[in-house]
């Protein structure tokens, strides 16, 4: 088993950013989100859960949390990338089910 690392160009890295958050203001959210990531991917979110593994753990919470809306998108304001990783300070809006609106300002990695 190799232990090598792949480094990713700061362009590839913020073309992945810019889909994502595209994928946010899509009819098919949930699914184009979870495009974005390696098949093997392993997540954690929040940093404390348990480990959401691959393309159907991801589409799974990226669902339970739409559901909890009727519409959601969110804005990728500031990207900083050093090496392989990226920080990005978004924000989002939308109108939750019990039809009250929304919005956050939040900062992730």
């Amino acid at each position: 088993m190799s232990n090598t690392t792949t480094t990713l160009s700061p362009e590839k890295i913020q073309a992945t950013i810019d889909r994502y958050f595209a994928a946010t203001r899509s009819t098919n959210k949930a699914a184009e989100m979870v495009a974005c990531f390696a098949s093997n991917t392993v997540s954690y979110d929040p940093a404390d859960g348990p480990a959401l593994k691959g393309h159907p753990g991801l589409l799974q919470s990226f669902q339970q949390i739409g559901a909890f809306f009727t519409e959601i998108e969110l804005a990728a304001d500031f990207t900083a990338i050093n090496g392989n990783e990226a920080a990005v300070k978004w924000s989002g809006k939308g109108i939750g089910k019990n039809g009250k609106a929304f919005l956050s300002l939040l900062v992730g990695d």
